[in-house]
């Protein structure tokens, strides 16, 4: 809950594959929807596995309604605050469908000589 100083993770789905096998779900977008290549299992956990961060931040010991009486009702609150941010989420246009702009076009040379080959480092000179 928000008033409390507690931090809680849930996890909703887990993906099970090697690293680097082009496999990976992408770490700086938490959303087992968006994959990079294809994933060999997707688990969906039913009940989210629930970890205590404050208490337990290398997330091994899974909180159940076995083991920890304020479960359910803490589980409500985060689906409602999830729900409640999916719903937020304002369609964008997506960038990489935008025709490149000059003005925002990376620089690999000094001003106004930006010329970039696809042979060389991204931060050399030409």
């Amino acid at each position: 809950p928000r008033e409390s100083c507690r931090v809680w993770e849930f996890q909703i789905a887990e993906s099970f594959c090697t690293l680097g096998s082009g496999l990976d779900i992408d770490p700086l977008v938490n959303d087992p929807n968006l994959i990079l290549g294809t994933v060999g299992s997707l688990d969906i956990q039913d009940p989210p596995l629930m970890f205590d961060m404050n208490l337990d931040p290398n997330e091994l010991f899974v909180l159940s309604p076995e083991n920890f009486p304020q479960y359910n009702e803490i589980l409500e609150v985060a689906l409602r605050e999830r729900e409640a941010h999916l719903q937020s989420i304002v369609p964008v246009v997506n960038q990489l469908d935008v025709p490149m702009n000059a003005l925002v076009t990376p620089c690999c040379g000094t001003p106004p000589f930006c010329e970039c080959f696809e042979d060389l480092p991204f931060n050399e000179v030409v």
